[in-house]
């Protein structure tokens, strides 16, 4: 596992990235927010694979969750300018 730091004008945050991370996804994010909203960006494809086991690792979490969905595909992943 690889976590990636990210500085905003308000605070500081990991980002994770490696293989196995769902499955301790909701003790992985407690070490950093203990609570609180989690943004979930992902293309609808991938949430069909993947948003059931999210919820389920943080459901005796307490953060409240919300799911942006993009469309699938390379272009979903830019932004126009």
């Amino acid at each position: 596992m690889t976590a990636i730091p990210v500085k905003t004008s308000r605070r500081q945050y990991p980002v994770f990235v490696g293989h196995g991370l769902l499955s301790n996804l909701g003790g992985l994010i407690e070490r950093f927010f203990p609570e609180g909203k989690i943004m979930l960006v992902t293309q609808r494809r991938i949430a069909k694979l993947y948003l059931k086991q999210v919820r389920q690792a943080f459901s005796k979490k307490k953060y409240e969750i919300f799911v942006h969905l993009i469309p699938d595909g390379e272009s979903a992943k830019s932004q126009k300018e």
